[in-house]
């Protein structure tokens, strides 16, 4: 697997500033553009502009580049569930499954799991800045909050697509 912080001359820390990185990924494509490359070296810079391009897409993603860390430390990016938050999602399907849920209730819902959201991205930024001081043990928590990152995706989608069909949405 490629190591795509090394691959833009990044250290493998997960707070990054955006602008940064875009300056880096310019400047490293252009060095490896195929027109700026001698006919012998063709597959080889287009090979590493691929593998540029794929780095910068997963590097400016905070969820991506997670993964990619997690992929290259060694650990699993899928970890098993909550059992806690796989119980408020069968709550939740329950709700969202009887045609007869108040508009209100669905509402509560997704201001619940917005807020749920939300300290899920604390979380995370707690964790990255635990991981960029050196602290390894900030792999496992970045491991839990990526499961249930998936978690939420859905759930909040699920919302929004109830309350879009719901009859007296507005």
């Amino acid at each position: 697997m490629k190591d795509y912080f090394a691959l833009l001359g990044l250290e493998r820390k997960l707070t990054l500033d955006l602008q940064d990185l875009g300056r880096l990924y310019r400047q490293t494509s252009w060095t490896w553009h195929p027109d700026r490359r001698p006919r012998s070296e063709q597959n080889l810079a287009e090979e590493q502009t691929a593998h540029l391009n794929a780095a910068y897409r997963t590097l400016k993603d905070p969820y991506l580049r997670t993964i990619h860390l997690l992929m290259l430390e060694g650990v699993d990016p899928q970890p098993k569930p909550d059992q806690a938050l796989l119980l408020e999602v069968f709550e939740l399907q329950e709700i969202l499954e009887d045609p007869t849920t108040a508009q209100a209730e669905l509402v509560a819902a997704k201001i619940h799991w917005n807020h749920v959201q939300e300290q899920l991205l604390q979380e995370r930024d707690a964790a990255f800045s635990q991981w960029d001081q050196g602290d390894r043990d900030a792999l496992r928590e970045l491991q839990r909050i990526l499961g249930k990152r998936q978690y939420l995706k859905g759930i909040l989608s699920q919302l929004d697509l109830r309350l879009a069909a719901s009859p007296s949405a507005p």
